[in-house]
């Protein structure tokens, strides 16, 4: 999920588990479907989860990917969705050490280099990526 500030900086979150502020694993907002709710049901709830902000579902469908499975963080193979920016205004967020905003020229320094393209492409408006190869 694409959460954006008044700045037009971009949200990413810290993972559970990962310690270092540096380390290159910080990722959009975001969570599995669950049975019975919609892609965007799923996406409003990633934004409560990561913010504590209820927000009506996200706009259009901007991004879908297919990604690989991932063993290292166990994570299956599956397609991701990433919907239209949502808006966080001013005083919105309480400050929270696992949540960051950073200008989307930055995203590489916090995020893998597969999150950084999907974060570009989405802002690009490239619909569909395939696996990276």
């Amino acid at each position: 999920m694409l959460l954006r500030d008044t700045q037009d900086q971009i949200t990413l979150v810290r993972p559970a588990g990962t310690k270092d502020v540096l380390s290159r694993e910080w990722e959009l907002p975001g969570a599995t479907v669950r049975d019975g709710e919609t892609p965007h049901e799923t996406a409003s709830r990633a934004i409560h989860r990561a913010t504590g902000i209820r927000r009506d579902p996200p706009g259009a469908l901007l991004v879908t990917e297919w990604r690989r499975a991932d063993p290292l963080r166990a994570r299956p193979a599956g397609v991701s969705l990433l919907f239209e920016p949502a808006r966080l205004g001013l005083g919105e967020l309480t400050p929270d050490p696992n949540v960051q905003f950073v200008a989307p020229e930055d995203i590489g320094r916090l995020a893998t280099s597969l999150m950084e393209r999907r974060v570009r492409a989405a802002l690009a408006g490239q619909h569909f990526l395939p696996p990276p190869f």
